[in-house]
């Protein structure tokens, strides 16, 4: 170490000078570093702040005097660091103030002292320092991709990397291959930079042992060399394979062709037939191919090719060998079904001489390649399977003493079969009533039917007395192991029985006719049966000259007709008669009783209204006298009772001739004269008369009993309905 002084001269304030102990560094080292100050000036020192160059780092600021204190660095390396202190530094006295440092950057820098005196001014001195880099680059993590030791195979790229660091700066790095090969990053293969790890990639390396090392450079000239390592590559297991005909291993081939051998390997490749030689190439550098053209005898039997690959550099040496059987020419056949059938599938193998061997058949339609041997009859091998549906592998396996051959091999394809299903029944079209037996059936045993009518299942053998309608019946079956699923249908029509049936609609229980006039009337006549019918109106118990009627009309199922009746009572004596519509259709009749009311002509009219107005004037006069009974002080209640009653019935009498409804007007004559009388008694007993009966009224009255009798036994002769009727010839009516 050496000191280094730096004298400045302040134009203002303090005076000082400064010195730097070492004056020179090692780049990256952290450094104990002395700044002396010593104060020329006439006032004391009572501040130093030591600035550091960018780059440079501090750490722990030291004081040699206990008095003096200081604060550490207070900013990255990156930009300036400072270090303060605050102490008194007297005239003519000399601090040191001490701290740690390094520095990433080489060259010559300029440390700032700035010092502040009592007074308050401040004066600055740079101190001169140098940075040298003495620091060799440092390598690690040596890796290998794949590592070491590893196989050989043709072709493969192999990796190697070292990670190098430096304090400064790395200039370049040098791979030393194997003690005669260099390799940079300007050189291919190139060394390529990954933040510090340096890679090489070398390709295509035979088998063997090799030695690299790495070398780094610094841009300061400083060098370092790695370890020397070693990289294995040793000889991979050489590959043979054979072939005959294309098929690798054991197989046969017929005497009746060549057949063709390949062999392929490293190194030398020499084959042998039974033992002697039969053909050989020469060494190649890597595989090697070898064709030979094997023409078998006439004999036919087993054959032994070894096969030798030599090896080389890279691939170790080896042998092989396989055996071929030479059989007779053959025709393999199968009679497997497209579709399930109960029958078998037989395989038949034909020899065109005795082979000398055994045959097995395999397949695989149980789940898992099961074997079965093959009956031999001479030349022929034969086996039956019952398959079922589904694809298969099947092959034919010749064996022959410890060997098996694989002699031809193929795919059945057996697909599910259509069952058949029967609907059976008697009859498919049946009247309402015919008991029906509807099932279906199938031959095939697998296959289980299920009937369903009308969508509902039913049980097979449907035994069923059905209302009138369609019925659609569907026999099916599911998907079994060896069927597809099925269907078939069929329609049962269930007529209505056949029946005629008519229905009166309208038939009117009243049937009035004027004597000496005519009348008509409707009677609608419905077919509720399934068929048409001819349908006539006919009336019974009412004499046939009287009413007539049109013609019988045919009617279809749910229709009606309306029949036009016509009546004229011509002489027929006034009154009620009993009749009966009488509807006859195909199978029967149908009834409905009415009554025929035979009304009084115009003079018998004549006379019930002559009558009413009589009875009128008989109630006014009842009501005058009981008027004047009251005003009397006479008890008349009962006398009002009376004529109250006779009232209603004059009133009824009166409605029915406005109806025009004389046969019950006429009836009600009778009540009325009765009523008169009644009144007439209670009369009577208001004594004494204050009024002189009116006995020409009486007289009148009298006289209209009489004719009104009369007249009922003209209207209603016997008084009630009479049946059967007989025309009468009206009776003259007296005026």
């Amino acid at each position: 170490m050496f000191s280094f002084l730096a004298l400045g001269t302040a134009t203002l304030g303090a005076t000082f000078t400064t010195s730097a102990t070492p004056s020179t560094i090692n780049a990256t080292t952290s450094t104990l570093v002395n700044i002396t100050v010593s104060n020329t000036d006439a006032l004391n020192i009572s501040k130093v702040v030591i600035t550091l160059p960018q780059y440079f780092t501090c750490t722990s600021p030291l004081a040699t005097n206990a008095s003096w204190s200081s604060s550490g660095c207070n900013s990255a390396p990156t930009s300036n660091s400072t270090i303060t202190w605050v102490a008194n530094v007297t005239p003519g006295q000399a601090n040191y103030f001490s701290f740690y440092t390094s520095a990433s950057v080489i060259g010559a820098w300029n440390i700032n002292v700035t010092a502040n005196d009592t007074a308050g001014t401040l004066t600055s001195n740079n101190v001169a320092i140098t940075v040298n880099d003495v620091t060799a680059p440092q390598y690690s993590s040596n890796t290998t991709s794949p590592a070491t030791p590893t196989a050989y195979v043709n072709g493969r790229s192999y990796t190697f990397s070292t990670y190098w660091s430096d304090g400064i700066n790395i200039s370049s790095v040098i791979f030393y291959w194997n003690g005669a090969t260099n390799y940079t990053a300007n050189t291919a293969p190139a060394i390529t930079n990954s933040s510090g790890t340096y890679s090489i990639t070398l390709s295509n390396l035979a088998a063997g042992n090799y030695t690299y090392y790495w070398i780094a450079n610094d841009t300061t000239g400083n060098t370092n060399t790695s370890n020397t390592f070693v990289y294995n590559i040793t000889a991979a297991a050489n590959n043979i394979t054979q072939t005959f005909n294309g098929f690798k291993g054991n197989t046969v081939a017929t005497n009746a062709s060549s057949s063709t051998i390949i062999v392929n390997g490293n190194g030398t490749l020499t084959l042998y037939q039974n033992g002697t030689q039969v053909a050989s190439n020469a060494s190649c550098p890597a595989a090697c191919y070898l064709s030979y053209t094997f023409t078998p005898s006439t004999v036919t039997g087993l054959y032994n090719f070894t096969s030798t690959a030599a090896g080389n550099a890279n691939y170790t040496s080896i042998t092989a060998s396989f055996y071929p059987f030479i059989i007779p020419s053959y025709t393999m056949t199968n009679d497997a079904p497209s579709t399930y059938t109960t029958g078998g599938t037989a395989f038949t193998l034909n020899f065109t001489a005795s082979p000398g061997v055994t045959a097995k058949l395999e397949t695989d339609y149980s789940g898992t390649m099961t074997n079965y041997s093959m009956t031999q009859s001479s030349n022929t091998f034969s086996y039956a399977i019952a398959l079922p549906a589904g694809n298969y592998g099947w092959k034919v396996y010749l064996s022959q003493g410890t060997y098996t051959y694989n002699l031809t091999n193929g795919n059945i394809t057996i697909n599910k079969a259509v069952p058949t299903l029967n609907m059976n029944n008697t009859l498919w079209s049946i009247t309402y009533g015919v008991i029906t037996n509807v099932s279906c059936s199938s031959p095939q045993t697998q296959v289980t039917p299920h009937l369903y009518r009308n969508g509902v299942s039913v049980t097979n053998g449907d035994w069923q007395t059905l209302a009138a309608g369609s019925y659609i019946y569907l026999c099916n079956s599911t998907t079994t192991t060896n069927y597809s699923a099925a269907a078939v249908s069929n329609t049962l029509v269930v007529s209505a029985a056949t029946t005629y049936a008519m229905q009166m609609l309208q038939a009117p229980a009243i049937v009035n006719v004027l004597q000496n006039s005519s009348n008509t009337t409707i009677v609608v006549v419905k077919n509720i049966g399934t068929e048409a019918q001819a349908i006539s109106l006919s009336i019974s118990g009412i004499n046939a000259s009287i009413w007539s009627v049109n013609s019988s009309a045919t009617i279809t199922p749910n229709y009606n007709a309306s029949f036009l009746v016509a009546f004229s009572s011509l002489s027929t004596a006034s009154g009620e008669y009993a009749g009966t519509w009488v509807a006859t259709g195909k199978n029967g009749t149908v009834n409905s009783s009415f009554t025929l009311r035979v009304m009084p002509s115009t003079s018998t009219i004549s006379g019930i209204n002559a009558t009413f107005a009589a009875y009128q004037l008989q109630y006014n006069d009842f009501a005058t006298q009981i008027n004047q009974s009251k005003t009397q002080g006479l008890n008349t209640t009962l006398a009002e009772a009376k004529l109250s009653q006779l009232k209603s019935q004059i009133d009824s009498m009166k409605a029915y001739i406005e109806q025009g409804d004389y046969f019950n007007a006429a009836s009600t004559s009778t009540s009325i004269i009765s009523k008169i009388s009644e009144v007439k008694t209670e009369m009577d007993k208001l004594k004494p008369p204050l009024i002189p009966i009116n006995w020409p009224l009486y007289a009148i009255i009298g006289g209209i009993a009489i004719a009104v009798i009369f007249v009922i036994y003209l209207f209603l002769p016997s008084k009630h309905v009479q049946t059967p009727m007989q025309p009468v010839k009206e009776k003259e009516e007296n005026g």
